[in-house]
């Protein structure tokens, strides 16, 4: 396979246009729409544009570490990459919607029939039919699920929505 500057240079400026622009959207909290999916799946293509763009411009891309300016800065994204995994604690903020999904995780499904308008035994039905049997409606989707608040919030999607 040739690999083509013709399309791996514009697949590059491309994806690298759209990472650009929808990070500064997210940066700033003024992405709507696909912002963020497009930013998070079609970063790929940049990835791979970026691999594709080395590897046609190999020996420049060797040289650029012949230089202690070039090693330099290469060395600074790296130890920021590394340091980015740090966990510095804190006061991690709870997406908002998470609030909700905990208190209703808690209720009961009798509860959670009452507040969704639907009849108990529809809920038990559609958990059942996602592979998670509850023999007893005091129960809650915590008790049956556990503490994973993505689980929770995934089988309360699940049985909640409109069918």
């Amino acid at each position: 396979m040739t690999i083509d500057k013709k399309w791996v240079t514009p697949l590059l400026t491309g994806s690298f246009l759209l990472i650009a622009i929808t990070g500064v959207l997210m940066f700033f909290h003024i992405d709507t729409g696909l912002n963020k999916v497009a930013h998070e799946w079609l970063g790929f293509t940049m990835v791979v544009g970026a691999i594709l763009h080395i590897m046609i411009n190999i020996k420049g891309f060797k040289q650029m570490f012949n230089n202690i300016m070039g090693k330099t800065i290469v060395g600074v994204f790296v130890l920021v990459l590394g340091l980015s995994f740090i966990n510095l604690g804190g006061d991690e903020k709870e997406k908002p919607f998470m609030i909700p999904v905990k208190v209703l995780a808690k209720a009961s499904i009798a509860e959670l029939a009452q507040v969704s308008h639907t009849d108990k035994q529809v809920l038990l039905d559609r958990l059942k039919s996602n592979g998670v049997v509850i023999s007893d409606d005091t129960k809650s989707i915590k008790d049956v699920v556990g503490d994973d608040a993505h689980m929770q919030m995934e089988v309360l999607n699940d049985i909640l929505k409109e069918q």
